[in-house]
């Protein structure tokens, strides 16, 4: 029997033949023409326990967005991942809707989710400082501002009777930058300026000479 390629990954996969590089040789005995892009995110449509729609025709209506869009789509993401449904069918002019666009991206393994802070650069700094126990040989630096005017954005109020408050346009403000280690502190630095590289470098020259005498004296 001809199996088209969804229905061959769906056999393959659910044998057990999981790893994308079995996968693709597998496919590639079978003559599938399929590149490892496609394959992988079809893999992330079966790990969600889905299965791969039929493409035989007459089976089901044709896919509005092909393989090749989804393929411009994916690179568009890398290169703009904060771009919405409807820019990305504006800015690859693609004949659909935001809505069609937005369900395509849900079939093709997309979430719309929170933006993660960094978290892999901090899980690479953990890891590569693994070796330094209990941090002995590590500073951690870190600046904060604080404002004279309240952070509150909401409070229990009725709708018929809200609560309106003003907001400075340049309220007080002030600085702090300091460093802390296993041995302890180093001076805690005050200012007022707004930071840039040029004082910035100045109050780590500071805090790295603090850094020095509390490391000698520690150990």
């Amino acid at each position: 029997m001809d199996y088209p390629v969804n229905d061959a990954m769906n056999v393959l996969y659910r044998c057990g033949i999981k790893p994308v590089p079995t996968l693709m040789k597998h496919l590639k005995i079978g003559q599938f023409q399929i590149s490892e892009r496609t394959v992988r995110r079809k893999v992330e449509i079966l790990k969600s326990g889905k299965k791969l729609e039929d493409k035989r025709k007459g089976n089901k209506r044709p896919k509005i967005l092909s393989e090749a869009d989804m393929d411009r789509v994916e690179n568009q993401l890398q290169r703009k991942p904060e771009s919405s449904a409807p820019e990305l069918v504006q800015s690859l002019k693609l004949n659909c809707s935001p809505s069609t666009m937005n369900r395509e991206l849900k079939n093709f393994g997309f979430r719309y989710m929170r933006i993660l802070k960094h978290k892999q650069q901090r899980i690479k700094f953990a890891n590569d400082h693994s070796r330094d126990h209990q941090w002995k040989n590590t500073f951690f630096l870190d600046e904060s501002k604080f404002e004279g005017y309240s952070r509150r954005f909401a409070c229990y109020q009725k709708s018929d009777s809200r609560v309106i408050r003003g907001r400075p346009k340049h309220p007080p403000k002030i600085n702090l930058i300091g460093m802390i280690s296993y041995y302890g502190p180093t001076r805690l630095i005050l200012f007022t300026e707004d930071m840039d590289a040029k004082l910035f470098l100045r109050f780590f020259k500071l805090l790295q000479k603090d850094a020095k005498g509390i490391y000698s004296n520690g150990r």
